[in-house]
C-alpha cells in the first residue's frame, strides 16, 4: 500500500514490480508468474478492514493464478482480513501461516550480500567491509541485525539514507 501521485504511477510501479518478480521467480526456479498488485492510499490512515476484505474478493476471482502477499504499508493483520475472503493469500498468522516475510527475506538479502562477497573478494565474510543496503526499513534494518549478529564486530553498514543524507550535506558544503 503506498501513497502514490497517479493512478498512472500506480500503474508503472506495479508493471515495474511484476516484472521483477517474473524475474526473481525465473532465477528461483519456481514455477510462477510475476504478478504484482499495488494499493493506493497511505497506511497510516487509508486502511480498513472493508477494504482489504474487498481486495481479496477481487484476488477471489482469480482462482488461484494470483497469490497476494504482504509488501510496503501493508501487515499480518491486513492479510487475515484478505484471507477472510480467499485463501489464495499467504503472510497470514497463526497455526499454520508464515506471518511476516520480512526475517526470511532479509536473509536472503544477507545471503546475496555475502555471495557478492565471495564473488568479488573471494571470501563470503563481510569482516571489515562497507555495505549499503538499500529496501525497505524493516527488511533493511532486519538485514543489518543478521549481519551484525553473523560478522565480526569491525564490520561497517551503512543504510542508503544515512550515506544520501551525507552526500547531500557535502554537496551544499561545496
Amino acid at each position: 500500500m503506498w501513497n502514490y501521485e497517479s493512478d498512472e504511477a500506480a500503474i508503472t510501479d506495479a508493471l515495474r514490480l511484476s516484472r521483477g518478480m517474473t524475474y526473481k521467480a525465473a532465477v528461483s526456479g519456481v514455477n510462477l508468474g510475476g504478478g504484482k498488485a499495488v494499493l493506493i492510499g497511505d497506511p497510516r490512515t487509508d486502511k480498513s478492514e472493508a477494504m482489504f476484505r474487498a481486495y481479496g474478493r477481487m484476488v477471489e476471482t482469480l482462482r488461484g493464478r494470483y497469490i497476494t502477499a504482504e509488501d510496503v504499508g501493508t501487515s499480518v493483520r491486513d492479510m487475515e482480513w484478505i484471507r477472510m475472503e480467499t485463501k489464495y493469500v499467504t503472510g497470514v498468522g497463526g497455526q499454520g501461516g508464515s506471518g511476516d516475510p520480512s526475517p526470511v527475506t532479509a536473509l536472503g538479502v544477507y545471503s546475496g550480500m555475502r555471495a557478492a562477497a565471495h564473488a568479488t573478494w573471494g571470501k563470503d565474510s563481510l569482516a571489515g567491509k562497507r555495505v549499503v543496503v538499500q529496501g525497505a526499513a524493516t527488511l533493511h534494518h532486519t538485514s543489518l541485525n543478521i549481519s551484525r549478529e553473523t560478522e565480526q564486530p569491525s564490520t561497517s553498514q551503512t543504510s542508503t539514507r544515512k550515506r544520501q543524507r551525507h552526500l547531500l550535506q557535502s554537496m551544499a558544503q561545496r
